[in-house]
C-alpha cells in the first residue's frame, strides 16, 4: 500500500508542477515525505524481523 501511495503522490506532484499548481505540489510533497518516512520505518522493521525471526522480534515488542 505504501509503495502504491508513493507512486501516486509522485505522479500527482509532477502533474501539479506541470499545471503550475504549486500550492498543491507543496502539500503533496509534504505528504510524500511522510510516506517516505513510513516506508523507511517499515523497511527497518522488516530488516529486524529477518535478522531475529518473527517470534523473537515479537517478544521485543511486548510491553
Amino acid at each position: 500500500a505504501e509503495l502504491g501511495a508513493i507512486e501516486a503522490y509522485n505522479q500527482a506532484i509532477k502533474l501539479a508542477g506541470e499545471v503550475n499548481d504549486f500550492a498543491t505540489r507543496d502539500i503533496l510533497t509534504s505528504i510524500l515525505n511522510d510516506e517516505d518516512r513510513h516506508m523507511d520505518e517499515i523497511e527497518a522493521l522488516q530488516d529486524q524481523i529477518s535478522h531475529m525471526t518473527l517470534p523473537i522480534f515479537l517478544t521485543t515488542k511486548v510491553e
